[in-house]
């Protein structure tokens, strides 16, 4: 059983008490973190990035490659995947690398910072029932244990958001969940091996019941092999719309209930 198996369990544990939360104070707070609205701060990002050796060094050693396996899964050609130094980062690479097509620059830290701004008492609420299941001794999954050893020290919203903007987290499918949200993206995570390929998507519980999925305004294409994440173009381009989705990723995401409600959330709002 993997990481995520766990989490799963231990957000079952806290369903029932986000239940109970304001479904407007989280409706709120999301609609606070949307990437677009600081503009400032993007702004500024990008201004000092633009010229940061920092950025350009990812461009240039990041190892484009063409995502062969992809290819032949959906039978299309022009898919490349670049790789990236990861060290626990690797997520935050990604979307970084994707958020250079906007205009914006946002490194490592920036993303951990807002990712770190964006978490909610149901958040540490989540977190700290995957710590109960750490502290019980409940798996003899060593790479669990080693995953969420940042967790040690997470007591409240504050040593929360300290741990996320450490380099021992790691991404998991919270931050894919509510960095995403964050930034107006739906992350589509592609697992392609022997001919198939799996497709994934995530969103919190609240943007699905609050209908909430249309503010999901572009779509970013990431390859996840085992907990390392690299970022995936189509012929050059990393970010897309609804209408640009390459044909393959779209008729593999209505295979996939989350990814088919992304697809159709436009319509499901008109049909409301």
């Amino acid at each position: 059983m993997d990481r995520h198996h766990y989490q799963r369990m231990a957000d079952g544990r806290s369903h029932s008490r986000s239940r109970r939360k304001s479904r407007r104070q989280r409706k709120s707070r999301r609609r606070r973190t949307q990437f677009h609205q600081p503009e400032r701060m993007a702004e500024a990002a990008s201004r000092r990035l633009r010229a940061s050796a920092s950025i350009r060094a990812l461009e240039d050693h990041g190892r484009r490659a063409p995502y062969v396996a992809l290819e032949a899964a959906l039978g299309e050609k022009g898919y490349y995947v670049t790789d990236n130094a990861g060290g626990g980062d690797c997520f935050f690479h990604a979307l970084g690398l994707a958020l250079l097509d906007t205009g914006y620059g946002l490194t490592v830290t920036d993303l951990r910072d807002i990712l770190a701004w964006a978490v909610t008492p149901d958040t540490l609420d989540t977190y700290m029932a995957v710590k109960a299941v750490l502290d019980s001794g409940d798996t003899s999954d060593a790479g669990f244990a080693h995953d969420y050893a940042w967790l040690r020290p997470v007591a409240d919203m504050a040593s929360l958001s300290a741990a996320i903007q450490g380099p021992s987290y790691w991404a998991d499918d919270t931050a894919v969940v509510l960095l995403g949200e964050a930034l107006g993206l739906a992350v589509v995570i592609l697992e392609a091996a022997g001919g198939t390929v799996r497709t994934l998507c995530y969103t919190s519980d609240e943007s699905d019941a609050d209908g909430d999925l249309d503010d999901l305004r572009r779509y970013v294409l990431v390859n996840r092999v085992g907990q390392h994440f690299r970022i995936v173009d189509h012929n050059g381009t990393r970010l897309f719309t609804r209408e640009t989705l390459p044909p393959g990723v779209r008729r593999h995401m209505t295979s996939h209930a989350v990814c088919a409600r992304l697809i159709n959330a436009g319509a499901v709002e008109r049909n409301r």
